[in-house]
C-alpha cells in the first residue's frame, strides 16, 4: 500500500489482512445464510428475523467492501491505502445501515406480515436482488474503466494522470460510480422490506449526490473545459429527479 490513508484505520499489510478475512467471512456467512434450508436445519427457521434476504444483505455488504478495495487495488494502486476498503465512510454511513437493520428486526417482531405480503415476494425480492447486484456492477466497472482518474474525494488539484473518461458506462451517464452506490444501497433496503429506510436512502443520498455532483462539476470544468461542458450536454448524470 502505497497511498497516505487520511482515517483512523493503519495504514499496514496487516489491517489490510485482517480486514479482507473479517469482509470475506462475512461474505461467506451471508451466503451460508441466504440458503433457505439452512434456517431450517439449525432450527432458526422459527425466529421472526430469520429470513434468506438477511443474509444475502450481509454478504452483499462484505461484498461491496471488499471489491472497494480489490479494484482499488488493481486498476488504482497509486492510491491504494486501507481507506480504499471505505470503512472509514463516515458516521452517517454506518448509521443509516444500523437503521436499516433495527428497522429489519422491528419490523420482523412487531409486523411480522410485510414479510408474507407480496412486496416481500420471492419474485419482487429477485427483482430487488437484482437492482442490488446491477449497482454493485455499475461501480465497478466504473472504478475499473476510470482506473487512475478514479478517487473516492473529491479533487480540487488536476493530476498528470487525470483524464476526461467518457467511454464505458461513462457513455451512458456522467457519474456512473455515484449511480451504483446509490442503486446498491437503495437495493439493500427494499431487499429487507424496509419501508422508512428506502425513503430515508432516497432522500438522503439524493441530497448527498447532488450536492456532490455540485461541486465535483466545477472543478471538472476547471480541469477540462469546453470537453467536458460537451459531454455534459450529450450525457445525463444517470441519477433520478432528486438530484438535479
Amino acid at each position: 500500500m502505497v497511498y497516505k490513508a487520511k482515517g483512523n484505520i493503519p495504514n499496514t499489510p496487516l489491517s489490510a489482512s485482517v480486514i479482507s478475512a473479517a469482509l470475506g467471512a462475512l461474505l461467506g456467512a451471508g451466503l451460508f445464510a441466504a440458503a433457505a434450508p439452512v434456517w431450517r436445519l439449525t432450527g432458526l427457521s422459527e425466529a421472526g428475523w430469520a429470513r434468506p434476504q438477511l443474509g444475502v444483505y450481509l454478504a452483499a455488504m462484505g461484498l461491496f467492501h471488499l471489491l472497494e478495495f480489490w479494484t482499488t487495488a488493481g486498476w488504482n494502486y497509486h492510491k491504494l491505502s486501507v481507506d480504499a476498503f471505505l470503512l472509514n465512510n463516515g458516521a452517517h454511513y454506518h448509521f443509516a445501515h444500523a437503521t436499516g437493520l433495527i428497522e429489519y428486526m422491528l419490523s420482523s417482531y412487531f409486523w411480522p406480515g410485510k414479510f408474507r405480503s407480496y412486496f416481500a415476494s420471492l419474485p419482487l425480492l429477485c427483482i430487488f436482488a437484482g437492482v442490488m447486484l446491477l449497482g454493485q456492477t455499475f461501480r465497478a466497472l466504473a472504478m475499473v474503466q476510470a482506473g487512475h482518474s478514479f478517487s473516492h474525494v473529491v479533487k480540487r488539484v488536476k493530476l498528470n494522470d487525470h483524464v476526461l473518461i467518457t467511454h464505458g458506462v461513462y457513455a451512458y451517464v456522467r457519474h456512473p460510480s455515484y449511480v451504483g452506490f446509490f442503486y446498491w444501497a437503495v437495493g439493500t433496503q427494499l431487499l429487507l422490506s424496509n419501508v422508512f429506510s428506502t425513503l430515508a436512502f432516497v432522500v438522503v443520498l439524493g441530497q448527498f449526490f447532488g450536492s456532490r455532483i455540485k461541486d465535483e462539476e466545477v472543478w471538472l470544468r476547471n480541469f477540462f473545459g469546453e470537453a467536458y461542458t460537451a459531454y455534459a450536454k450529450k450525457v445525463g448524470s444517470g441519477l433520478p429527479w432528486l438530484m438535479k
